[in-house]
C-alpha cells in the first residue's frame, strides 16, 4: 500500500469495511466520535444492508453499493438529527452522532442454542425424569431495522459476534420457558420428537417472525436425558405381576410333583399285580424228549 493510499484510508471519514464480514450477523461500524459525516459515501456489500440507529432506535437502512450519505438519502435520520437546519453560525450540518451496523440478509446455517437449565417432567407412566436439549436452526433476516431495533434494546451498543450471543439466549430463554409449560413424557423426546418438533418450530418462527427474522429449519442436535426410573405405581404393578408369576409357578410344580408320585404309585402297583400273577401261574414244564437206538 501506498504512502497517499495509506492516509487517504486512515482519515478517509467513508463508511465501508475492509473485512470479511460474511460470517456476521451484525457487524458495527466504528465511526470516529461516534459521527456520521455527510457528503460521504457509504460502501455496503453484497446481502448485507447499512442500518443507522442511536440510543435503542433505528433509522435509515441502506441497501447493497455505493450511496452518498446526505438528508436526502437519510431522510428519518435528517429528521431525528435535523440535519435540514443550520447550524447557530449558519453553516450546514455536517455530520450527526449515530452508529452504523452492517446486518446480514443471508442464510444463516446451524445456529445452536439450548434450554438454559435442565427440564424436570414428572408423571405417572414414566416418574420423575429431566432433559437437556441442544437445538439447531438455519434462518434469515427478513426485517433488519426491527431485528437491529430488539438487539439494540438489549445493548445500547453492539460489538462483532455480541448479536449472535443476544438471539442465543433470547431463543434459550423462550423455548425453555416454552418446554416448561406442558407436562411431557419421555416418549416425546424419543419416538415421538418428530411431534414436539413440529410444535416447537412454529412456535419459534412465529417469536422470530417478531423480531425481524424467518425461520427456515429448526432441529435437535442432541438430547441428553435422565436414566429410566419406574414409577411407584409401575414398580406395584410389576411387583404384582412377578408375585402372580412366581405364585403360578409355584402351584404348577405341586402340580407336577403330584403327577409325578401319582404316576410312580400306578408303576409300583402294577409292578406288584404283575408278581402276584406269575407267581399263581402252574409252571409250564416242556416234555423231555429221548432219542431213540436203534
Amino acid at each position: 500500500m501506498g504512502l497517499i493510499a495509506y492516509f487517504k484510508k486512515k482519515f478517509s471519514k467513508d463508511i465501508k469495511t475492509e473485512q470479511d464480514i460474511s460470517g456476521y450477523l451484525v457487524f458495527p461500524f466504528k465511526a470516529k466520535n461516534n459521527k456520521i459525516y455527510l457528503n460521504c459515501k457509504a460502501v455496503v456489500p453484497q446481502d448485507t444492508v447499512l442500518v443507522f440507529g442511536s440510543n435503542g432506535k433505528t433509522f435509515d437502512c441502506l441497501q447493497a453499493g455505493e450511496t452518498m450519505l446526505g438528508a436526502v438519502t437519510l431522510p428519518k435520520c435528517s429528521k431525528k438529527f435535523k440535519l435540514y437546519k443550520l447550524n447557530k453560525d449558519g453553516s450546514v450540518p455536517k455530520d450527526f452522532k449515530a452508529n452504523a451496523y452492517f446486518v446480514s440478509l443471508s442464510e444463516h446455517k446451524n445456529f445452536e442454542f439450548s434450554t438454559y437449565k435442565k427440564l424436570k417432567y414428572k408423571n405417572e407412566k414414566d416418574g420423575k425424569f429431566w432433559v437437556d436439549i441442544n437445538f439447531e436452526i438455519d434462518f434469515k433476516v427478513a426485517n433488519p431495522e426491527k431485528l437491529l431495533q430488539f438487539l439494540l434494546t438489549q445493548y445500547a451498543y453492539l460489538k462483532p459476534n455480541e448479536s449472535e450471543s443476544i438471539l442465543g439466549d433470547w431463543l434459550s430463554d423462550f423455548v425453555t420457558t416454552q418446554m416448561l409449560k406442558t407436562d411431557y413424557m419421555r416418549s416425546n423426546f424419543q419416538e415421538n420428537k418428530a411431534e414436539l418438533l413440529q410444535v416447537l418450530f412454529l412456535k419459534v418462527q412465529k417469536n422470530l417472525s417478531n423480531i425481524g427474522a424467518e425461520l427456515i429449519d429448526l432441529r435437535f442436535k442432541e438430547i441428553k436425558m435422565s436414566k429410566s426410573k419406574e414409577s411407584k405405581k409401575t414398580k406395584e404393578v410389576l411387583q404384582k405381576l412377578a408375585e402372580n408369576q412366581a405364585k403360578n409357578t409355584w402351584q404348577g410344580l405341586e402340580t407336577f410333583e403330584s403327577q409325578v408320585a401319582e404316576e410312580k404309585t400306578n408303576i409300583q402297583n402294577e409292578s406288584i399285580e404283575n408278581k402276584l400273577n406269575n407267581e399263581n401261574q402252574p409252571e409250564n414244564k416242556s416234555p423231555k424228549k429221548f432219542v431213540e437206538l436203534e
